[in-house]
């Protein structure tokens, strides 16, 4: 299985476009600073724990839903607005990235041209 390229959080936007585009997505090493990692932890971990797993492979077995996450918390705003989240897609991915977790973003595959 071939690897993802790797780049770090200051790494140039066009650059990163262009491995997107070619690879389908990038692996971006220490996207999300460990403070706020902790802090996002500190303000949505008691939701988190709140919540069963998932019961079956389309939700998750390992996987906890909560909702509302921007009312939770004011740490995920910088990160879902920082360019590389936001900028690939023209300014309008709201529905095409998605954040993962800690540290990592999915990208969608570029439609074949």
């Amino acid at each position: 299985m071939p690897e993802l390229a790797r780049v770090t959080r200051d790494a140039d936007l066009d650059s990163v476009v262009e491995i997107l585009e070619r690879d389908g997505g990038v692996i971006v090493e220490d996207f999300v600073d460990d403070e706020t990692v902790a802090a996002l932890w500190k303000d949505l971990g008691p939701a988190l724990e709140a919540h069963d797993y998932g019961k079956d492979a389309f939700v998750g077995k390992q996987t906890r839903r909560v909702s509302s996450l921007f009312a939770r918390t004011s740490h995920l705003s910088p990160v879902v607005l920082h360019p590389f989240t936001w900028e690939p897609h023209g300014g309008s991915c709201r529905s095409r990235c998605t954040p993962g977790s800690a540290g990592t973003v999915r990208w969608p595959r570029p439609a074949s041209r």
